[in-house]
């Protein structure tokens, strides 16, 4: 019996044990933190989306992700349970030689700085950018700057 009473309770310390573990995982692999993020792989052409220019736009859903980019193939796949994909699409004034983008994430606010050199040529260039974010941040919780730089070999 004294067996029976020591192999239960081991049992019973064991299932604690892993339900400490199974908690602890479940905190620490938590991928809705407020500070993952990606830049989205955005299909070639896609500059052409009928979307408007220099606003934010938040697609938090696959039926609307598909309408979006229906006229292309072989869409990145987005986990809309975790995540949401936020685009931004412009249009310099002159052929663009470089484009940065920087992307900083504090407290459920999104900061985007997107800095475009253009050159001297008088094409109109579309651009556009698209980051995978927490789907907890909503679209009033998002700022961004677009500066437009003229090129300069100074």
């Amino acid at each position: 019996m004294k067996k029976l009473i020591l192999i239960l309770s081991i049992c019973i310390g064991m299932k604690n044990i892993h339900l400490i573990f199974i908690l602890i995982c479940f905190v620490s692999c938590n991928n809705n933190s407020p500070n993952n993020y990606k830049e989205y792989d955005l299909p070639a052409g896609c500059q052409e989306l009928n979307i408007e220019m220099e606003k934010a736009i938040l697609i938090q859903n696959e039926k609307d992700l598909n309408a979006l980019f229906s006229a292309y193939q072989n869409i990145e796949p987005i986990n809309f349970n975790k995540s949401a994909l936020l685009i931004i699409k412009g249009e310099s004034t002159s052929g663009i030689l470089s484009m940065t983008k920087d992307i900083k994430i504090d407290n459920k606010r999104i900061y985007i700085n997107i800095a475009i050199v253009h050159g001297y040529t008088t094409v109109m260039e579309k651009w556009i950018v698209g980051y995978v974010i927490p789907n907890n941040i909503e679209i009033e919780d998002i700022s961004f700057n677009i500066d437009y730089r003229e090129y300069s070999a100074d």
